[in-house]
């Protein structure tokens, strides 16, 4: 039941800072011997006296440059690019009740025999350090889909850190039926998101759009569906403005602990699987022994 969500933030700091040599080795080694027995005693020595760490630090956490040298005496080009207020992300673990009982709220049958070939995967990847693309571009052109990458990274950064919210965008020349297949097996998303789907098969003008995800208030779907499919057209000024709008207005993150109740319901793991087989074959050869033996 353990599954990842993606936190957003922004820099609030960099700093080099000192910290203890991570460069050791033996030296001043004594031998002294016993009789016939010998043995040698070392002490522990360091190649500076101190190292250098490069660290970002930010409402998310702290980020670590790497060093360009073994010491860290000289600054890396990565850190000095670094300016207060950029975005960042990083994922993070949490337990997921619905991912343990999925079957008790998706038809996951109607996923697994659907005739859809491309669905995508759900994107997790952290490259850069601290850096996301949240748009999935599935068989349409999007000239712009850095600008949408851009856009979302700015405004979570402000987002991600009073709503906790994440935004994950996914152009598709798909039917509906297309987000429908994506909401199970994303299983409605992660318990911070919300995953906006658009149809076009003309970018950039809009056919459908469905929007999932788990917030307290479900009028955020519909809110940032209609908005969104008023707009006709869609450009990257106008979702940045559209997400604005009916996040702030809208979006209430839901606790993980509203599906407690889940627990109950949880597929038993593998591990419980076959536990419980090896103790159904020994208490199976136990009660045959028994058996011959009266």
């Amino acid at each position: 039941m353990i599954d990842t969500q993606i936190l957003s933030g922004r820099v609030t700091d960099k700093i080099k800072e000192s910290v203890s040599c991570e460069h050791s080795y033996s030296c001043n080694c004594i031998r002294t011997c016993n009789g016939k027995s010998c043995s040698t005693h070392c002490s522990t020595c360091y190649e500076h006296s101190n190292d250098y760490d490069y660290n970002i630090h930010s409402t998310i956490g702290t980020f670590t440059i790497n060093r360009i040298d073994r010491q860290g005496n000289h600054e890396p080009p990565r850190f000095t690019l670094v300016k207060k207020e950029d975005a960042v992300a990083k994922t993070d673990t949490y337990i997921n009740y619905i991912k343990g009982a999925k079957n008790s709220l998706f038809n996951m049958k109607d996923y697994s025999d659907s005739s859809l070939v491309r669905l995508p995967e759900y994107p997790l990847e952290i490259y850069d350090y601290y850096k996301i693309n949240r748009t999935i571009v599935d068989g349409v052109t999007i000239p712009d889909k850095s600008s949408y990458d851009d856009m979302l990274s700015e405004l979570l950064k402000k987002l991600g850190e009073t709503k906790q919210v994440n935004v994950v965008l996914v152009f598709t020349n798909q039917d509906r039926l297309f987000a429908e297949k994506l909401k199970t097996k994303w299983l409605n998303g992660k318990k911070n998101d919300t995953v906006i789907v658009i149809g076009t098969k003309d970018y950039p003008n809009i056919e459908w759009v469905h929007v999932f995800g788990w917030s307290n208030n479900q009028m955020l779907n519909i809110a940032l569906r209609d908005d969104l499919i008023e707009h006709k057209v869609i450009t990257v000024t106008g979702m940045r403005d559209s997400l604005t709008k009916n996040l702030n207005m809208y979006y209430s993150r839901k606790p993980m602990s509203d599906f407690e109740y889940l627990k109950n319901n949880s597929e038993p793991s593998m591990v419980v699987l076959i536990t419980a087989f090896i103790l159904t074959m020994i208490f199976s050869i136990g009660f045959s022994y028994i058996a011959i033996k009266d």
